[in-house]
């Protein structure tokens, strides 16, 4: 006879590791949980939020149904760490589970860890979530084919967007030709991709071989997805918006930078310095340089730029990973201020202490040849034209430099940029691309010749033939051409010539004499002269005094004597139309025994601020050679015809 140990009742723990245990032996089909969510979101129809919440109720109902019939649905589809795990949970995300046969597990991306395509879609699929994400997968490049209209919104798709994806497995989805783009949409799981406003030289040219493989950092549910319209809601929250293309084919790719202003304002490493100071540890993802009134309420319309007053001022709008999330500023070219524009509001971020100064040149032209230059070449070319190179050394390892002859054979028949000369031991040749009007270069080499500015001075408009230049450079100790950062800055091109001046001539009556006064206007703003009557009462002064007459004029007031002759008024200015300095030219009788007297002349310039013109005299001796007053009223000796036409050779006053 056998008898039978009783067993212990059925209690809920109990009941629940049975089932645990009969749900982990099951094998439920890999693609259930996708085909159902896709199912699911093909229904049209209502708000984007029950949309989501249906979807995740029909994974619950799946989970449960399963764990009834034994088969564990939710744990296979979304990595649950166990019975004890929410559902909701962060910790319940894709990624900490991963394949073992995923090649990408344990990778990252900006400090993110790296997902697949289906993971991406688990997680856009599970509710509003905009979480910064870094999802690898493959991509199959489109090319630029132009919409006929821009979208309303920046998330709304057109055109082609529904092409630009992340796929989950290498498909090629078609080709662009003369009859437009033909291809299909991929057979696997994807999602559309915004690639808007990022650097593309990535992308491999069309047609692509075979598809790119690419992680890229960025969110579902951008915050900019509720300005879309009600039928394009649910599209612009399902399109990922990527911040960084992080890898392209298992290569890091460098922070996307695009400048819509062509080189004009600040470049981004002045954004940068102030982002490190006022935001220490932020990560910059992206950043895109334009101009305010057109491309920044293209790309952020949320951002009240009209409210700052900034119109059309350069500003650069940047994406950056803080501490785990995503945010957008703005930094003003002009004022370095710099905004967060994450809220949809403009919020003024702590003021930025200044940079520390940097070792490396920053030249900024001025008086020609620098004070400190090492060296001063003279360039001439077959017809006799001459151009001069000053070289500034702020290495201390340069020991001579000279012009070189263009060699195909060094640097690889390269153009521009730093090669060794095999000529001799620390010997090097720089190479850039100018014009036959450049006539005044500064070439600035920066601290252990980590970056050489090549700058142009100012000049006027002509024949931009381009043409070749080039240094030979020995220094007293090795350098590695690829790590000195070369940087050529053209030349800024200068407004027309002035108008010719204008010559007023005024007489001033005495007791015992007349004497004229030529008045010289450079500046384009005299309206009408005459003698100042009375003349303003000041106590005694040096130089030239300009003052505001009572009925609105200028009066320009000098000590001298009666020995004086050949005078004249010079207002010049270095804008047309805003005079800024006001010139008395004369000459002197020596000796002169006559009597001290004070000249003074009214001047019509209009609404001018005369506290900010400065006065000047400029009476001397007489030479021999007797001057004449009409010479000063000729073109280019004074005023704006002399400072346009210094600054064409590369003087500043």
């Amino acid at each position: 006879m056998t008898t039978s140990t009783p067993r212990a009742p059925w209690d809920d723990e109990r009941l629940a590791a049975a089932f645990a245990a009969r749900a982990a032996r099951a094998v439920p089909p890999v693609d259930l949980a996708s085909s159902a969510n896709a199912a699911l979101r093909a229904r049209p129809g209502s708000e984007v939020i029950w949309r989501r919440l249906i979807v995740r109720a029909a994974v619950v109902i799946l989970a449960v149904g399963a764990v009834s019939g034994g088969i564990a649905l939710l744990g296979a589809q979304r990595g649950s760490s166990g019975p004890g795990q929410p559902m909701d949970s962060p910790s319940a995300n894709p990624s900490a589970s991963p394949s073992p046969f995923d090649p990408w597990a344990g990778r990252e991306a900006m400090g993110l860890p790296v997902i697949s395509v289906s993971d991406a879609i688990a997680i856009r699929d599970g509710g509003v979530d905009d979480r910064e994400i870094a999802v690898h997968g493959w991509f199959w490049p489109v090319g630029a084919i132009p919409c006929t209209l821009p979208p309303p919104q920046p998330l709304e798709p057109v055109c082609l967007d529904h092409y630009i994806v992340l796929m989950a497995e290498p498909e090629k989805l078609g080709t662009g030709g003369s009859t437009g783009y033909h291809g299909d949409e991929p057979t696997g799981p994807s999602f559309q991709i915004d690639l808007d406003d990022l650097d593309s030289a990535w992308q491999p040219a069309l047609p692509p071989s075979q598809p790119v493989e690419i992680a890229v950092v960025g969110h579902f549910d951008d915050r900019l997805s509720t300005s879309c319209s009600a039928e394009q809601q649910n599209a612009c929250r399902d399109r990922f918006v990527v911040d960084r293309v992080d890898l392209v084919n298992g290569s890091r790719q460098p922070t996307s930078v695009v400048d819509y202003v062509e080189g004009a304002g600040k470049p981004f490493d002045e954004a940068q310095a102030v982002i490190d100071v006022v935001r220490p540890g932020v990560t910059v993802l992206s950043a895109t340089h334009g101009i305010g009134g057109f491309d920044p309420p293209r790309i952020e319309p949320s951002f009240f730029y009209h409210s700052l007053g900034l119109k059309q001022e350069a500003m650069w709008i940047v994406s950056v990973l803080d501490h785990g999330a995503v945010a957008t500023y703005v930094f003003i070219d002009s004022t370095a201020d710099l905004y967060d524009i994450t809220r949809g509001r403009s919020e003024l971020m702590a003021p930025a202490l200044p940079p520390e100064p940097t070792r490396d040149p920053t030249p900024s032209w001025g008086p020609w040849p620098p004070e400190n230059a090492f060296s001063v070449l003279e360039f001439k070319d077959d017809m006799g034209r001459k151009a001069f190179v000053a070289v500034v050394d702020e290495s201390g390892l340069l020991e001579w430099v000279q012009e070189g002859v263009p060699d195909s054979a060094i640097g690889g028949g390269a153009t521009d940029g730093f090669f060794r000369d095999p000529s001799g031991a620390h010997r090097y040749r720089l190479r850039w691309t100018t014009t036959i009007c450049d006539l005044q270069m500064t070439v600035s080499i920066g601290h252990d010749v980590a970056r050489i500015i090549v700058e142009h001075a100012p000049r006027n408009g002509c024949d931009t033939m381009a043409v070749g230049r080039e240094l030979v450079l020995q220094f007293t100790e090795d350098v590695h051409p690829a790590d000195v950062e070369l940087k050529v800055i053209e030349a800024t091109l200068l407004p027309g010539p002035p108008p010719e001046p204008t010559t007023t001539v005024v007489t001033l009556e005495r007791s015992d004499s007349t004497e004229s006064i030529l008045v010289i206007d450079h500046a384009a703003s005299l309206m009408g002269a005459r003698a100042a009557n009375p003349v303003p009462l000041i106590p005694d002064f040096s130089g030239v005094r300009i003052i505001r007459a009572d009925d609105g004029g200028t009066v320009v007031l000098w000590n001298g004597t009666l020995c004086d002759r050949d005078l004249s008024i010079s207002i010049e200015a270095h804008d047309v139309g805003h005079p800024d300095r006001i010139v008395v030219h004369g000459t002197r009788l020596e000796p002169c025994r006559m009597a001290l007297v004070r000249r003074a002349i009214w001047l019509d310039l209009g609404p001018v601020d005369v506290a900010s013109i400065v006065g000047q005299l400029d009476v001397g001796p007489r030479s021999d050679a007797q001057r004449d007053p009409e010479r000063q009223a000729r073109p280019g000796t004074s005023g704006v015809g002399r400072l346009v036409g210094d600054a064409a050779v590369g003087h500043r006053q």
